[in-house]
């Protein structure tokens, strides 16, 4: 556990970026920008006396309109310079350091008729509001000392899944972007269905293909942590589904091509092992998934997904490879 005086160090600073949002909220007009939004919000910084920051070269990084359901990096955040308008919901998450303490603290701002609000008019605002609340008051009752950081990440997604809201981090917008291509499709009409397809398994190409030959080498292992859940599906089930969705008039929208057997990293490593009748005792450390591979590998191998083929149960689809062992032995021949 860190010292009470590194705790204390830290919550300096994390108060100043708290004191610096908080006067921000009487400062933001219809006329500001993201632009002018950022600079406010680092001349608060200032004056608390807490120039630098850790998030590149980004201290205040700031989200408005339908950005705000956007996943950029700091690394390539250049703020808008369209006004916000009387009626926006505005993000913005300060990161400041010093003397190696950090801070990193983020607020949404619900602006209405010109004014920042803490009660939101709006349904689809106040619901928002409503929910995040209750998750902090839920956090407050869960979170322990013991709990890893992906253990609290992997509870959080459940809770925001489990009341229909979504986590954009950077698979989620590539989704979400996808997804709103087919609406002119949608309002013409036509009947379109949303198949979010999982980790497809098939030794001719993909994650499992790459992965055969260190694990037939005797050099396979987990991924990062190994905690993380994968949710797959094996290609004969993908082809199956997506005959599922055509024949199957009652389906439309987001449909989950997963399948019903979601595993942690460590449990697949565990299984392909023994199909392949190799040790896996050669562990590949999350830093170098991320030096190899960049945001898409550290997205797609170290970030955890847990989703389950509901409406693909529901609507009658049978699986052919409902469990991984049986997948894997089918497509390998074992």
């Amino acid at each position: 556990m860190p010292s009470d005086t590194l705790i204390q160090a830290h919550r300096a600073v994390q108060s100043a970026a708290k004191s610096a949002l908080a006067d921000l909220a009487t400062q933001i007009s219809p006329v500001d920008t993201e632009e002018s939004i950022a600079a406010t919000a680092y001349r608060e910084l200032c004056r608390l006396g807490f120039p630098d920051t850790w998030y590149y070269n980004c201290p205040a990084f700031v989200l408005a309109g339908s950005r705000s359901c956007e996943s950029i990096s700091g690394r390539a955040y250049i703020a808008g310079r369209e006004p916000i308008g009387a009626h926006n919901l505005v993000t913005v998450d300060l990161s400041p350091v010093h003397n190696g303490h950090w801070g990193d603290c983020a607020r949404s701002f619900y602006v209405e008729d010109g004014r920042v609000t803490s009660t939101p008019a709006s349904p689809e605002l106040a619901n928002g509001q409503r929910f995040l609340k209750a998750l902090h008051a839920d956090m407050q009752q869960t979170v322990h000392p013991d709990m890893t950081f992906r253990e609290l990440f992997e509870w959080t997604n459940q809770c925001i899944a489990a009341d229909g809201f979504e986590n954009l981090d950077f698979l989620g917008n590539v989704c979400r972007d996808w997804e709103g291509a087919t609406e002119p499709a949608k309002q013409a009409g036509i009947r379109v269905v949303n198949l979010r397809i999982g980790v497809v398994l098939t030794p001719r190409g993909g994650a499992l293909a790459k992965m055969l030959t260190p694990f037939k080498l005797c050099a396979g292992g987990i991924v990062g942590s190994g905690r993380q859940y994968w949710s797959w599906i094996a290609l004969d089930d993908v082809v199956g589904a997506i005959h599922h969705a055509i024949t199957h008039e009652e389906l439309s929208g987001p449909v989950n091509a997963v399948s019903p057997e979601s595993l942690t990293n460590a449990e697949f490593t565990k299984i392909l092992g023994r199909v392949l009748r190799r040790p896996t005792i050669a562990p590949l450390p999350a830093f170098v998934v991320k030096l190899l591979l960049g945001e898409m590998g550290e997205e797609l191998l170290l970030a955890s997904t847990r989703v389950a083929p509901n409406r693909l149960k529901e609507s009658g689809y049978q699986f052919r490879c409902p469990t991984l062992e049986v997948a894997l032995r089918h497509l390998l021949g074992r």
